[in-house]
């Protein structure tokens, strides 16, 4: 895979409640958004990922829950998020009788994020109500492997540009969890 120019991935979940109960669920999943997997049954098993551009991978969740009137008793309105970014960059090989070479080369930008925002209130700019829970999660965002059992591996990652990794959770009620 050789990128001189702009490769945007991404996923976006958004959920909303408005009433006197409920809970908005809201959840973004990406995994393996750039994905190399070679294989030989003997010889080399190769694979090149050159990027001189800029890569965004993204999971961003946003739920909200509202209470809204007729505000009767206690109110049961809850917001979860959940933003999840797992091997957004995945780089694999296997060689049964031979060998495995990994090459993996960032001259420019690779930026991975998983954002997730929840927020429990009364009325559209009131006080914080119900529970607001985020959650972020993020497993082996640039993955290498190799496996080559009669033979040797070779894996390599050069980065001379810039690499940018965030998880952010926030979450915003009367019990904000994040």
């Amino acid at each position: 895979l050789i990128n001189a120019g702009d490769i945007a991935i991404s996923a976006g979940a958004s959920a909303t409640v408005h009433g006197p109960a409920g809970t908005a669920d809201a959840i973004a999943f990406v995994s393996n958004a750039i994905q190399q997997t070679a294989s030989a049954q003997s010889g080399l098993a190769s694979a090149n990922f050159d990027n001189s551009g800029t890569i965004t991978i993204g999971a961003h969740a946003f739920a909200s829950g509202v209470a809204t009137a007729p505000f009767a008793g206690s109110m049961a309105v809850n917001a979860t998020a959940y933003a999840v970014a797992s091997y957004a960059i995945d780089q694999t090989a296997s060689a049964g009788s031979g060998d495995v070479a990994l090459d993996l080369s960032n001259s420019g930008t690779i930026d991975i994020a998983a954002t997730a925002t929840a927020a429990a209130r009364i009325g559209d700019g009131g006080t914080a109500a119900g529970t607001a829970f985020a959650s972020v999660f993020m497993q082996a965002p640039v993955y290498q492997y190799g496996y080559a059992p009669g033979g040797d591996i070779d894996i390599n990652a050069v980065n001379d540009g810039t690499i940018d990794i965030a998880g952010v959770a926030a979450a915003t009620g009367a019990n904000g969890i994040a």
